[in-house]
């Protein structure tokens, strides 16, 4: 866990604050604040998947009913892959002054099985000098919109869309004001993903950015406890037990190393919290930053990794390779040795 903080979002009475999903590729749209108003949110004209079906039904209402998706891991090869896709045409949105997408989804990685066949497939390609250079084992997610002549334009990296959360699905906002090419009178923007990415729920808003008043609130407190037994066999240098308040203050690769069992109490002031203003209304959005590690083939079940190699926000991607490293400068050591004194051996 590297960094934890509140916003304390003000927006006016009469609208919702939501937040765009984390992507910590396009960073330029991550973490942005929304606002749309309430009663107002439109449906899409139609909404087809990448088998041509109607799933505008799907998304129509929040009811847990979601979207029929597939997974590319499932496809037949890496040079014929099956993408879960939705094609939604949002009518005409030329006098809009807006156009934010309020999405409900989630994304369902499937079993690991699957998975690590799809790699090594890949691998076995790859060695016989079939897969060119640069070709991605699992493509990027992407987000294009179409021109006035039926073509689709991918829209710049940093307005991307990412995938949403897995398993449990959030609502998210995307914002799609001036990606639309100018001469456009049919608004239609398609999603393409590797994943399995199914939709609960996409309404259309129009209605301008409301002025917010955000205030953000880095924790006063937070302390490293242990709050259930493990049966993690999980080994390396992980955080002492007791005070971490200093490492949650900012992102900078000094975590709060925890094993299986441990859990940060976190307590925030509101003594310095300006109250809302007259026709404002609050809402809390908790923001972290941190890393999930996993031992290879155990799908999130794994409990036997070890601390090292760390991660680090300026890696090329985990297992990162032997030309980069963890920041071990001064600072850094300094903290490792300060903190990281809870040794576990292996079994």
């Amino acid at each position: 866990l590297d960094s934890a903080y509140m916003l304390v979002v003000d927006h006016p009475a009469g609208t919702d604050a939501y937040t765009s999903m984390t992507n910590y590729l396009n960073k330029g749209s991550t973490g942005q604040i929304y606002t749309v108003s309430n009663g107002t949110l439109l449906s899409p004209i139609s909404a087809t998947n990448e088998k041509g079906q109607n799933v505008l039904p799907q998304i129509s209402q929040k009811d847990g009913v979601y979207t029929p998706g597939i997974n590319g891991v499932a496809s037949q090869a890496w040079d014929n892959i099956s993408l879960n896709q939705l094609t939604l045409d949002l009518g005409n949105l030329s006098s809009a002054p807006a156009i934010k997408l309020v999405i409900t989804g989630m994304v369902d990685w499937g079993p690991a099985d699957t998975y690590y066949t799809w790699i090594n497939n890949f691998k076995e390609a790859a060695a016989q000098g079939l897969v060119p250079n640069g070709t991605a084992i699992t493509p990027a997610s992407t987000m294009e919109v179409r021109d006035a002549n039926g073509n689709w334009l991918p829209v710049s990296q940093d307005k991307q869309i990412p995938l949403p959360s897995d398993y449990n699905a959030r609502s998210f906002t995307v914002d799609l004001t001036g990606l639309f090419p100018a001469n456009v009178s049919d608004y239609q923007v398609r999603f393409t993903n590797f994943w399995n990415v199914t939709y609960d729920y996409i309404g259309i808003d129009t209605t301008p950015q409301q002025a917010t008043t955000i205030q953000q609130l880095s924790p006063t407190s937070a302390t490293l406890g242990q709050f259930w037994d493990t049966q993690s066999t999980a080994s390396g240098a992980f955080t002492r037990y007791g005070d971490v308040t200093p490492l949650l203050q900012n992102a900078d690769d000094m975590f709060v190393i925890g094993r299986q069992g441990d859990q940060v109490n976190m307590q925030f002031s509101t003594a310095d919290l300006a109250p809302p203003a007259p026709g404002m209304v609050r809402d809390y959005f908790f923001v972290v930053a941190c890393w999930f590690k996993d031992p290879s083939g155990a799908w999130g079940y794994g409990f036997n990794f070890t601390v090292d190699p760390m991660p680090f926000m300026a890696m090329s991607g985990f297992p990162y390779p032997a030309s980069e490293s963890y920041p071990y400068d001064a600072a850094h050591l300094a903290y490792i040795e300060a903190y990281n004194t809870r040794i576990i051996p292996p079994p």
